[in-house]
């Protein structure tokens, strides 16, 4: 682990990241110690310490520091970016910064393959996502919603949905999600809630390419009880097509074929090529 560029195994108890959540962060996959969709990683992160008034080393810093870290493996990196050290108190100044800059390798554990080739069960999440747009998009370090949300269900499911405080659909616990209806793939409106995803913007920027038509749109539960496909992604798992949902089944490992394709060859062998 690296702590503003130095080998460090510890943060000060005073972090505003650990008393309050005051920070950013980003989990990149790496191949061989090679960041996976860095430009689109740090766009997000720049994103976030915008809406946070914090600051950021330039991008070139940061990818040394994950390479670093993942020396030359298969790994995941996760940069989180905290306000720094403080005294008691929600207030802070913004003439007397002192960020944090936090780099720490895992290695890299591939979902089962299942649930790439069969696709997986949905949960539908009894916890809802409040409506933010201050915080709506970027990856805050308050992940508690995401925390309760994943303490509801076990090992049947492979992930959880989420809707908002409105009843709309949003995202996935750990993921975002793509609704196949009328020959177009929709990815729900998160102008309000959830966590615009670097695997869900790749993937909108790559549609076309792939063959595919996409939008973003508000979608209710009927939308997904009433869809041909649906598929969850993100930037590590890559993607999962959705076998069942509210007794529903889907014909979703066939129909996200040509976006796993794409990923497996254009990006990395990390991403399975499906069937």
């Amino acid at each position: 682990m690296l702590v503003n560029g130095k080998p460090q195994t510890t943060i000060a108890l005073s972090d505003r990241g650990l008393l309050y959540g005051d920070g950013v962060f980003e989990t990149f996959l790496c191949e061989q110690g090679q960041p996976l969709l860095f430009d689109l990683h740090m766009q997000r992160l720049q994103r976030g310490c915008q809406r946070l008034s914090l600051s950021l080393q330039d991008s070139a810093v940061i990818r040394q520091e994950i390479e670093q870290v993942a020396a030359n493996k298969d790994a995941v990196i996760r940069v989180s970016v905290t306000r720094g050290e403080r005294v008691r108190g929600y207030r802070y100044e913004r003439t007397d910064m002192s960020f944090n800059r936090i780099v720490m390798r895992d290695d890299h554990r591939p979902s089962p393959s299942s649930n790439t080739e069969q696709g997986i069960a949905l949960y539908l999440c009894q916890h809802r996502l409040p409506q933010h747009a201050v915080l709506a998009g970027i990856k805050h370090l308050n992940r508690l919603d995401q925390v309760l949300a994943r303490s509801e269900w076990d090992s049947d499911y492979a992930e959880g949905l989420l809707l908002n405080d409105l009843g709309e659909v949003i995202e996935g616990c750990m993921s975002n999600l793509f609704v196949l209806r009328d020959n177009i793939w929709t990815t729900p409106d998160l102008s309000h809630s959830g966590v615009d995803g670097v695997m869900r913007d790749y993937l909108l920027g790559a549609a076309s390419e792939c063959g595919q038509s996409c939008q973003i749109d508000k979608l209710e539960l009927v939308d997904l009880l009433e869809a041909e496909a649906m598929f969850l992604c993100n930037s590590v798992i890559g993607i999962w097509p959705v076998l069942s949902f509210q007794k529903q089944h889907y014909n979703s490992v066939q129909k996200v074929q040509p976006f796993m394709h794409h990923l497996h060859e254009k990006l990395s062998i990390l991403y399975p090529a499906g069937l």
